[in-house]
């Protein structure tokens, strides 16, 4: 699962996000949450036009938040050891399916390795 900093940092780089950035994976492979396209979606029209979105939802599977999320959420919550954000959203949604985190803001997301065994990894500084 790809969250917002990557796909920044990547259309900084590139000016616009290549077609093949997702390469060697088939559709659906690599995602995002629908947290972090909520987050995305807040600059539209201010750092990216609508079409530049709607190629980017050509690239990414965008999966909702749903029931098994909201319950993984319930219990990092309960467990107080991170804070209700929206890191603690998208990485309570990563979980609840089993999937990594792409992230280049690693430290972010460490509260959520150590304690829960979210696996991430950083695309842009390997």
């Amino acid at each position: 699962m790809i969250i917002k900093n990557v796909l920044i940092r990547l259309e900084i780089k590139n000016e616009l996000l290549p077609h093949n950035f997702c390469e060697p994976y088939e559709f659906g492979e690599v995602a995002i949450s629908a947290i972090t396209w909520a987050e995305l979606l807040r600059g539209l029209h201010t750092h990216q036009t609508e079409q530049q979105f709607e190629a980017l939802k050509k690239l990414l599977l965008i999966l909702p938040f749903d029931i098994k999320a909201s319950e993984k959420f319930g219990e990092v919550m309960r467990q107080k050891v991170v804070k209700a954000n929206f890191d603690t959203l998208i990485a309570s949604h990563a979980l609840s399916k089993n999937l990594i985190i792409v992230t280049n803001n690693e430290s972010d997301f460490k509260p959520f390795a150590e304690n829960f065994d979210l696996k991430i990894e950083n695309w842009v500084n390997n």
